[in-house]
C-alpha cells in the first residue's frame, strides 16, 4: 500500500521540475535561436551583416558581432520599421519568424559579454 503523503510529494517533485524547465522553457529557446539563425540567412540578413556564428560576411549594415548591444525591443522595432537602408521585414516575415530573428541577433549581440 502506498503512504498517503507521497502521492502529493510526488505531485510537489514532479511540478517543480517541470517549472525548473527541465527540458521546457530552455530548449524552447535553444530552437528559437536556431530557427532565428535559419531564417536570419534564408531572409538575406547575412547579405548585409556579418555574423559568425550565421557564417555571413555583410558589410553594408553592422557587423553584429562587433556592434553595439540593443535590447529585444530594439531588434524588433528596426526588424518591423527598418533603419538607414533596411527595408522593414514586417511583411515578409510572421510574427514567429520576427521573433526568433530578434531572439538569434539578441543573443549574438550579448553573447560578447
Amino acid at each position: 500500500m502506498t503512504p498517503r503523503w507521497l502521492i502529493p510529494a510526488l505531485v510537489v517533485v514532479v511540478g517543480a521540475a517541470a517549472a525548473a524547465g527541465c527540458g521546457g522553457r530552455g530548449a524552447d529557446q535553444s530552437r528559437l535561436v536556431a530557427d532565428g539563425r535559419r531564417i536570419f540567412v534564408s531572409a538575406g540578413c547575412g547579405s548585409c551583416h556579418t555574423v559568425a556564428s550565421a557564417n555571413t560576411h555583410g558589410s553594408i549594415g553592422p557587423n553584429f558581432d562587433t556592434s553595439e548591444q540593443l535590447d529585444r525591443a530594439q531588434i524588433h522595432t528596426q526588424l518591423n520599421a527598418g533603419v538607414g537602408g533596411m527595408p522593414s521585414f514586417r511583411d515578409r516575415l510572421t510574427p514567429r519568424q520576427e521573433d526568433a530573428v530578434t531572439e538569434f541577433v539578441f543573443q549574438t549581440l550579448h553573447r560578447r559579454r
